[in-house]
């Protein structure tokens, strides 16, 4: 496995999804495995948090409860998005449960993206895919949040330190919060829990971070990527459990 974390970005000051318990329900409503089986051949992790298995702090204690298709149905309708006739896109107060997103042309994140449209479609929700080359996506999409949604792939490295993809102070370019997620208890935790040296106090602070960032639901993480290589039968001693990059393999 590889540190890397793909993730579907939610635009939190989109006049849809500022609602964060829509956020919510729609990262609930994702079913995980098949997206990374679709897209990765199952070789990733299902993943839901900002944190990887393993790092300092991480906790699915957390995490949203996956929501069955007809239970996500029932919830959006709850919550004011209705459906005026079988198959129609759901609506609320003249806006429309429909969204782009965006993502880089020819990856797994591709059919990644075409299995997550595949899946809201049965609830409801519309889903334009638009994927683009890689410079076209960090300048015209990335770098100024030009997007409702954006499915991209971070890498962590091997410390927990979030802070530049969730902290308010970077949701900005050339800062990584792509979300351009707020939070004053985050943005603390985060803050923290970067300059502590204490692996308890730290560990108390990620707690704390994670707790917020669920009830926010700033984005849906979906899965950590693997890398697979081959090698010769002849080759003895390889111990490497998980790489930084894939260069390490070496």
């Amino acid at each position: 496995p590889l540190p890397e974390e793909e993730t579907l970005f939610f635009a939190n000051r989109d006049p849809v999804l500022q609602d964060k318990s829509l956020r919510s329900i729609l990262s609930s409503s994702l079913n995980r495995n098949q997206i990374m089986g679709k897209a990765d051949n199952g070789q990733g992790v299902e993943l839901t948090q900002p944190l990887l298995p393993g790092m300092l702090g991480y906790t699915d204690t957390y995490a949203p409860v996956t929501l069955a298709a007809a239970t996500a149905r029932d919830e959006l309708t709850a919550a004011g998005w209705v459906r005026s006739k079988p198959g129609a896109v759901r609506t609320n107060n003249g806006l429309k449960l429909q969204f782009n997103i965006v993502t880089l042309k020819g990856s797994e994140l591709e059919i990644a993206a075409q299995e997550i449209k595949r899946q809201w479609a049965d609830l409801g929700i519309g889903v334009q895919v638009v994927a683009v080359g890689d410079t076209e996506l960090q300048q015209t999409y990335m770098r100024p949040r030009n997007f409702q949604m954006l499915l991209y792939g971070v890498n962590l490295g091997s410390d927990p330190d979030v802070y530049s993809f969730w902290h308010s102070s970077q949701a900005q370019d050339p800062g990584v919060n792509l979300s351009e997620y707020s939070d004053p208890d985050a943005d603390k935790a985060l803050e923290a829990g970067r300059v502590k040296s204490d692996p308890q106090v730290r560990v108390g602070k990620y707690d704390t971070f994670l707790k917020d960032w669920n009830a926010d639901a700033p984005a849906a993480v979906l899965y950590q990527a693997g890398y697979t290589y081959a090698t010769d039968s002849s080759v003895a001693g390889i111990a490497a459990e998980s790489l930084v990059t894939p260069a390490d393999r070496y």
